[in-house]
């Protein structure tokens, strides 16, 4: 009796035993089960979406498609009219040019005509000189030449003529200070809007003009390359901005490396065009590290226009941006003044320091319209009261000077 109890009690254990292993296989197979579920919802997911995607692409492609065929065909039926009206500015342009040849420039001419005969005869080389005899009117030339050179029959020819010129006085080391300044307005006449990050579409040109621009540009980088090297004067900022407007306007950008105009734009980030140009460069999420070395340099004034022009007002506020280089150059004119010993040439310089300083804020404050977040009061009793005081130092200068 008692052997048979035992028997069925072994039985009853490996029952029991039995039961939890089928129990742990049957987990198992659950787990496993809502594993795959899973993988596979997931998967079938992903191609849905997948599908999706792909649907609106070749839908988004269908109508680009029939945009361009559209837009082909728009072109094609116009171009006999285009070609008329081509061929009738030309012979306008003809006209104009050849009538500019049969009559001498008078001095009874004003400016904007004498700007446009100049552009009518194709003539770089006497455009600029009188560019540089009209210097004191650099306003009105500045505005007249956008329309004067609209005049010439060719007139990417005409600048890229002139700058030709240029690189050939700067080789040459003869009269290259005027001829730059020259230059300067009419690329930015050739370009009026910059090609900046407006968005707007900038004029077109003929491959074989873009490649003569290519062909000045890489003679101008090569210049620009020996004159680092000492072997040819200093690349003036005002230079700098003419070789990047004419990079960009040309469509150029492509053929220097992003580094090389990183540099450039760091080393003349000063010019107010440059922060401008920036946009139009594409430099991306790299823009933020121009920025940031902008700061880390003691250039905030230049960082905020950078900032401003890119976009990037949120990364760097303005004001905040303001207010750092206000602390700065305090810091600085008070380093000055104490390390001179206040002396009469430590006071002038430090006082000249936190002047201009001051006037950068001013500047920069109403160019971007921050009055309401940076009271300008308090900087403009400053300056006035620097002034005063640099001007009563000259009085008392001059005065030693008689009594001696």
């Amino acid at each position: 009796m008692g052997t048979e109890l035992v028997v069925t009690t072994d039985r009853v254990q490996k029952f029991f035993d039995d039961l939890e292993a089928q129990k742990a296989i049957l987990s198992t197979s659950t787990k496993l089960f809502t594993t795959l579920s899973k993988h596979f919802n997931s998967l079938q997911d992903s191609l849905s979406q997948k599908s999706q995607s792909l649907e609106s692409k070749i839908q988004s492609l269908e109508s680009r498609s029939r945009e361009t065929l559209e837009s082909l065909d728009l072109r094609e039926t116009s171009i006999p009219e285009r070609e008329s009206a081509a061929a009738a500015r030309i012979e306008e342009q003809k006209a104009a040019a050849l009538a500019e040849f049969e009559k001498s420039i008078s001095g009874n001419l004003d400016l904007p005509e004498t700007l446009k005969s100049f552009s009518r005869k194709m003539d770089p080389q006497g455009l600029l000189k009188f560019i540089v005899s009209k210097r004191k009117e650099s306003i009105s030339l500045r505005t007249e030449l956008v329309q004067a050179i609209a005049e010439a029959v060719d007139p990417p020819k005409l600048v890229l003529d002139a700058l030709e010129g240029f690189l050939d006085s700067k080789a040459k080391k003869i009269g290259v200070t005027d001829k730059r300044w020259a230059c300067g307005l009419l690329v930015q006449a050739l370009f009026p809007e910059g090609r900046s990050n407006s968005g707007k579409k900038g004029p077109e040109f003929s491959r074989s003009m873009v490649e003569r621009a290519a062909r000045i540009a890489d003679t101008w980088k090569a210049q620009m390359v020996g004159d680092s090297n000492g072997g040819g004067g200093t690349l003036g900022a005002a230079e700098a901005v003419m070789f990047v407007q004419m990079v960009i306007g040309f469509g150029l950008k492509e053929k220097f490396s992003e580094e090389f105009f990183r540099k450039l734009v760091m080393e003349h980030a000063a010019r107010r065009d440059m922060a401008k140009l920036a946009g139009a460069l594409e430099f991306g999420e790299k823009m933020g590290d121009v920025i940031d070395e902008l700061v880390k340099n003691g250039k905030e004034i230049e960082a905020v226009y950078f900032a401003s022009e890119t976009g990037l007002t949120e990364r760097f506020p303005p004001v905040s941006l303001l207010k750092s280089y206000l602390r700065n150059s305090k810091k600085n004119a008070t380093t000055i003044l104490r390390n001179g010993n206040n002396s009469l040439a430590a006071t002038e310089e430090s006082s000249t320091l936190e002047l201009n300083s001051i006037k950068a804020i001013i500047k920069c404050v109403e160019d971007h319209k921050l009055e309401s977040e940076f009271s300008l009061d308090s900087l403009r009793k400053r300056a006035t009261h620097l002034e005063k005081a640099k001007t009563e130092r000259k009085k008392s200068s001059a005065a030693s000077s008689r009594s001696l």
